[in-house]
């Protein structure tokens, strides 16, 4: 069995997300919702999994609740993102593009403006595809092939170069160079990032 504790030691228990962000793989100290995956099994085969399973038990104790999005955004709304150094709110994300002066004045000079607040309900999408991944590591040439459903190839392989330092150029101490694999991804999309020179001469360019 496997905890966030024992991928906290390889660093692996938060990975990055394709929003720049990251993400809880296994949690360590709390859950954030209900539901979510607190261990992973290791087995040689599918009994043994379930047996496994079954012997995982978890004790949890309650912890403040928000589920209402404006009422995350009050200034008393626990803070949920706690891994985020200095966080103190739930605001996660500002986006500001166009001209906000020529904006302003056409609301302003419009004879007729409307605000509504728009609730979406709660959806499950019902994909046809599977939810699952095989992966092949060659030890003599050193490449992995990874064959999975994703409709974004190329951001998963910059991703799985990031979260594996394939990338020579993923080192801690080279921040500059990491925020620039980035940004070439969201400035090309996710079909077509553009990876460093030694990227491209480990294969992953293609």
């Amino acid at each position: 069995m496997i905890t966030g504790q024992d991928l906290a030691k390889y660093n692996l228990h938060w990975m990055p997300t394709l929003m720049s962000d990251t993400q809880m793989v296994l949690p360590v100290e709390k859950v954030m919702y209900q539901a979510q995956e607190v261990a992973a099994v290791l087995a040689t085969d599918r009994y043994i999994a379930a047996d496994g399973v079954q012997a995982v038990q978890v004790d949890y104790e309650p912890l403040p609740v928000v589920v209402d999005p404006f009422k995350a955004l009050e200034p008393d709304a626990p803070v949920l993102r706690t891994d985020k150094k200095d966080k103190k709110d739930n605001h996660i994300w500002h986006w500001e593009v166009g001209d906000k002066t020529a904006t302003d004045k056409i609301f302003k000079e419009a004879e007729v403006t409307v605000k509504q607040d728009i609730y979406l309900p709660r959806i499950h999408v019902s994909s046809i595809e599977t939810c699952g991944c095989v992966a092949d590591f060659d030890k003599v040439n050193g490449k992995l092939t990874v064959w999975m459903t994703t409709q974004a190839p190329h951001a998963i392989r910059t991703v799985f170069a990031l979260g594996s330092r394939t990338c020579g150029t993923f080192r801690r101490e080279d921040p500059d160079h990491l925020a620039g694999h980035w940004r070439r991804l969201r400035r090309q999309g996710a079909g077509l990032p553009r990876l460093c020179d030694r990227c491209c001469r480990l294969g992953l360019d293609r």
